[in-house]
């Protein structure tokens, strides 16, 4: 994904793991086979991140091989963006694309 680590994240008044030019990251990872998720998590981070799309992403320590290990969440209405984006460039409308992309 790219973009820049936040330093002791867990620890500090800044939230995020990872901000990148679109999105602010904040990963939690357990051994466990559940992660149970506050609206108070959600809102803090979509506080933290402001413009930029707040994504909570969970990482499972030991996933049954054959399946990713890390999921993301975003809110619906960025999800729907980007699904959009996708159909847009599988379809060749660049265009619509980048419109879509605005939205973000």
């Amino acid at each position: 994904m790219g973009g820049t680590r936040t330093p002791g994240s867990g620890c500090g008044k800044q939230k995020g793991d990872v901000r990148s030019r679109l999105a602010l990251c904040e990963m939690k990872t357990t051994r466990h086979s559940s992660r149970r998720v506050t609206m108070e998590e959600l809102c803090k981070i979509c506080r933290e991140a402001g413009p930029l799309v707040p994504v909570f992403v969970f990482g499972f320590d030991e996933m049954p091989r054959g399946f990713s290990s890390d999921w993301y969440a975003l809110p619906a209405e960025k999800f729907d963006a980007l699904m959009r984006v996708l159909e847009s460039v599988a379809e060749g409308d660049m265009k619509g694309a980048q419109q879509w992309l605005k939205t973000f």
